[in-house]
């Protein structure tokens, strides 16, 4: 654990997990009379890491919340949102979960709010919405009545993806990607944080369904949406 956290900078973001990986694990440990001779223990020390090392996440936001993500980047990212709650935003979508399935046009607003909130905590703040992620299992098991899917289960984080919602929008990824574009860039926001936003927005893929990510970093100067910080 001493190695995971300190040498490789990484964070414990699921104990259960890693608990549950290291039962029964003394038999496969060597604890004969020469376990503690260098080259045994650190047999027995790589055993341990590797059994816990996928409970473990980047402890640099920077790496996980911004640039290409790759399916992995992404689990991490959604098991990071766990332990770091302020840096992190999660939303089903635009789409209300009721039987008109009704644009639900705040949204828009609600994520550029949380976006300039997440810039502000700091100097070096910096983290990341989801849109097409589900933080309860209400949710998940609703969106999965209404659009029949099985959302994918990463710790406490149901992936829905945005595909779903596009469809009952009657429009395409793409096209989904693009609305969110024009409100941003439509939006009474701080020109800054505005650009940041634009040039930091991916429709990524994981398995069979999209995700979008807007990346959010702190600025120069605080951020304004409407006017207020």
């Amino acid at each position: 654990i001493h190695e995971l956290s300190f040498k490789s900078g990484l964070i414990l973001a699921n104990s259960s997990a890693a608990y549950a990986a290291l039962n029964n694990v003394q038999p496969k440990m060597n604890t004969t009379r020469n376990a503690l001779s260098p080259p045994e223990r650190r047999k027995n020390i790589n055993l341990i890491k590797g059994l816990i090392q996928d409970s473990f996440v980047s402890g640099d936001i920077s790496q996980i919340a911004f640039g290409r993500r790759r399916e992995l980047d992404i689990e991490n990212t959604l098991r990071r949102s766990e332990i770091e709650v302020p840096s992190f935003e999660l939303k089903q979508g635009v789409v209300r979960l009721s039987d008109n399935r009704e644009l639900d046009g705040d949204v828009f607003d609600k994520v550029i709010s949380t976006a300039v909130g997440i810039a502000n905590i700091s100097p070096t703040a910096s983290g990341a919405i989801f849109v097409g992620v589900a933080d309860t299992q209400k949710d998940a098991d609703r969106i999965s009545q209404l659009d029949k899917i099985i959302p994918l289960k990463i710790g406490n984080r149901w992936i829905v993806g945005i595909d779903r919602e596009a469809k009952v929008l009657k429009k395409s990824p793409e096209e989904y990607f693009h609305m969110w574009r024009d409100k941003i860039d439509n939006s009474n926001l701080s020109k800054p944080l505005k650009s940041h936003l634009l040039s930091h927005m991916d429709l990524c893929l994981y398995k069979d369904r999209h995700i979008l990510i807007i990346s959010t970093r702190a600025q120069k100067a605080p951020s304004l949406f409407n006017g207020s910080a």
